[in-house]
């Protein structure tokens, strides 16, 4: 059964009561796990209840997450390219300059952070440690201990689980230290924001773990910045829009109905296909795999870094446990 129901185009993602029905009862490792997951989902989402995370039913279905990515006139493969062939000079002419959005393949491959952050390596590292899950009505930062985190990403079948978006990267001691499993690439060498005071700088970076189903709606990156995503374990699919696309379109706002959420696994799963046949001339320009698997192009690769230009919208569905920076 499927939660999506199309007709004419339009789809609206409803539960499905034998879907939700077998949704199996959660077992954690720790005792604590699910009080403290219950705490952080009541802080992250005031207006549902925490039994609701789960009410589609895309804990028990796969079909979202392994979707080829059909190309045409509407929707091209992001450019990939190898970490061999580029240089600083050569990248900033045809991509950092042209505004560009490319894969870079093996880009992070040669990191420690390729071994050292797999979940049961970090588990070791930061089990005590707490990390950023998300923020509360008023912008409180909520957190949660790693092996809580960790215990719940393995067993959670929530349609869009909790992400762990960790922020504090310089100034955290304890995080501080993960900084010593990557370096940044030697094509992106210029950092106009380390010019700023450091109390003036807004945060820069980002090291995340992210459970399957979660990700990030449509948007893009605050002060009109460009950014790159390296991902070290797992798989993600993304979506970019070029930046002249209406934020309407971009999102989905003229396409998704009120009763309707628009969490990333329903993005992709309806509201972009709505937006590909309503808005023909609005081009998912975009729409590929970066991953350390199984890529859109049918090719075998590992530790691939995308550049994201600035202004360009993007969103990202995760469609394996996965971690990046």
């Amino acid at each position: 059964p499927q939660p999506s129901e199309v007709k004419d185009g339009a789809c609206a993602a409803t539960p499905d009561a034998a879907q939700v029905a077998a949704a199996p009862a959660l077992k954690f490792k720790h005792r604590r796990t699910l009080r403290e997951v219950l705490r952080a989902k009541r802080l992250e989402r005031s207006d549902i209840k925490p039994s609701d995370w789960g009410k589609f039913g895309y804990g028990t279905r796969d079909d979202v997450l392994t979707r080829p990515i059909e190309y045409d006139e509407q929707t091209v493969p992001i450019e990939r390219i190898s970490a061999a062939r580029a240089t600083p000079q050569w990248f900033f002419e045809n991509y950092s300059k042209q505004q560009r959005p490319v894969i870079i393949e093996g880009g992070c491959a040669h990191w420690p952070a390729m071994t050292r952050w797999g979940f049961d390596e970090l588990e070791e590292r930061y089990r005590h440690k707490e990390f950023k899950v998300g923020e509360d009505g008023k912008g409180k930062k909520i957190k949660i201990k790693f092996k809580y985190f960790l215990d719940y990403m393995r067993n959670q079948t929530d349609d869009n689980p909790l992400y762990l978006f960790e922020t504090e990267m310089d100034d955290n001691v304890h995080v501080n230290s993960l900084t010593e499993d990557f370096q940044v690439p030697d094509i992106f060498p210029d950092d106009y924001l380390n010019l700023m005071n450091h109390d003036s700088r807004p945060p820069h970076r980002w090291w995340c773990i992210g459970p399957k189903r979660s990700g990030t709606t449509v948007h893009t990156d605050p002060l009109g910045t460009s950014a790159w995503n390296a991902v070290t374990h797992g798989r993600k699919h993304w979506v970019l829009f070029e930046p002249e696309t209406s934020k309407k379109v971009a999102k989905g706002k003229l396409v998704k109905e009120k009763s309707e959420d628009d969490e990333a696994i329903m993005y992709f799963d309806f509201l972009l296909p709505r937006i590909k046949k309503r808005h023909p001339e609005a081009l998912a320009d975009v729409f590929a795999d970066s991953d350390d698997g199984e890529c859109a192009a049918c090719c075998d690769c590992s530790g691939d870094i995308i550049f994201v230009p600035g202004r360009w919208w993007h969103g990202v569905l995760n469609t394996e446990d996965m971690a990046t920076d």
